[in-house]
């Protein structure tokens, strides 16, 4: 399905045999909105994602906030 690689600057990447549907079912590599333009076309997701795409460094952000303001210990726990 995938495999762990490094190009030649030493920088690691993952090589995936899937796409479209079947790569967004997969959770380690789903990164929803986070696909840019050039890998929903690579990867077949056109129509299978909202259409913006948002960078994953703002989704982080964004989910940690929500995750922040939680003070129930056990709702946290569902919210993970």
């Amino acid at each position: 399905m995938f495999s762990r690689k490094k190009d030649e600057n030493n920088q690691k990447y993952i090589e995936v045999e899937i796409d479209g549907g079947h790569l967004i079912e997969v959770p380690f590599l789903n990164k929803g909105r986070a696909f840019t333009t050039e890998e929903r076309s690579e990867f077949r997701l056109h129509g299978l994602l909202p259409v913006t795409s948002v960078p994953l460094e703002q989704t982080i952000h964004k989910v940690y906030d929500a995750f922040s303001e939680i003070e129930d210990p056990l709702k946290k726990h569902i919210f993970l």
